[in-house]
């Protein structure tokens, strides 16, 4: 895919090239008179260029071809058999939390440890741990990296990982849930109290684990609770909001952890070794120090924007260029367009 972007890079900047040479030329009776042979000379670049897109096509169709084959389905098919509550119109901006590489992790280790120990070793009654903080800061990473580890894997016996957002369905959210815990192929019909009343049933015995990721409203959770039996289960919420994680502790073994930026000493090793992780011995180059630096400010103590635009430097010239390029881009844009996190990832991508 990368490979293909750059092809199509190339072919519009020598379009653009072409076109801006065209509109420097004289103007009236005397750029008239030479249409006819401007015409015929424009064949060949527009041949080629008209060339390079019916490439670019076939190795678009290739692709597809290749993600289907991979069962990977496009998104604005919209929900079928195994859909979620996640509108499928759009790219979740959660998706890089929750494939984040092991490497990005500098600093969340220790907050993982506490937490899965808290998750293994806590009561018999039901226990929620509360991750807060604004977008970007590593909230999701750092659930994915609890429910997926291999002690809690052993300790409990279900386990659903559901997507809440800002506009969540209750009645989807409850099907997902269920579908997950009963590790079943089709989501289950019924209403909401139906739903409900399955959960508890199923659940009240078992020792399980759910995360619901990105809660805005309280109210949410004052429904949801509901289907959570309290006896050996462990809930992990995450949220941007102080006040949904206050409401959701009711018990003293209820926990809520902040999620603060981080500092610049945390951001910078994050950057350098993500940047420059197969060149120059995985160390910032002295002539590119003092940019990388600005750059890593720009980010706000952010890790997933940090890793974000290291990821993006990876991959380009390092060069100061290059670098101030970068930037000033960053410059800008943050001051025009990138209200939040979730806008300075659609940026970056």
């Amino acid at each position: 895919m990368r490979e293909v972007a750059d092809q199509i890079e190339d072919v519009v900047d020598e379009y653009l090239y072409r076109l801006t040479e065209r509109r420097c030329r004289e103007r009236g009776f005397a750029s008239s008179l030479r249409k006819a042979r401007d015409f015929v000379r424009f064949l060949k670049p527009r041949h080629d260029i008209a060339s390079e897109i019916r490439d670019i096509k076939q190795s678009l169709r290739e692709i597809k071809e290749r993600g289907v084959s991979y069962g990977l389905r496009h998104f604005e098919q919209g929900s079928s058999g195994t859909a979620t509550n996640v509108d499928a119109s759009r790219v979740d901006p959660r998706l890089g939390s929750l494939f984040i590489e092991e490497d990005e992790l500098v600093g969340i280790d220790s907050i993982s440890e506490e937490v899965i120990t808290s998750l293994v070793e806590g009561p018999s009654t039901r226990s929620v741990i509360s991750f807060v903080g604004e977008g970007g800061i590593g909230k999701t990473t750092l659930a994915k990296k609890v429910f997926n580890d291999e002690e809690v894997r052993q300790k409990f016996e279900c386990f659903a990982w559901i997507t809440v957002s800002q506009s969540y369905n209750m009645e989807k959210v409850l099907k997902s849930t269920t579908k997950q815990i009963y590790q079943a192929k089709e989501e289950p019909d019924g209403t909401i109290e139906q739903l409900i009343e399955l959960l508890r049933n199923y659940m009240e015995e078992k020792r399980y684990v759910v995360v619901f990721d990105d809660i805005w409203k309280v109210d949410f959770w004052e429904v949801i609770k509901y289907a959570l039996p309290s006896k050996k289960a462990r809930i992990i919420i995450t949220t941007r909001n102080t006040s949904v994680a206050n409401d959701v502790k009711e018990t003293p073994s209820d926990h809520v952890i902040v999620l603060k930026p981080w500092s610049m000493e945390l951001a910078w090793e994050l950057f350098w070794r993500k940047t420059f992780c197969f060149e120059f011995e995985g160390c910032c180059p002295k002539e590119l120090e003092q940019l990388s630096r600005k750059i890593v400010s720009k980010c706000q103590g952010l890790p997933l924007a940090i890793a974000a635009v290291a990821g993006l430097l990876s991959k380009k010239e390092k060069t100061q260029l290059e670098w101030q390029r970068v930037l000033d881009n960053l410059n800008y844009e943050f001051e025009k367009n990138i209200p939040n996190f979730h806008e300075f990832q659609k940026f970056i991508l």
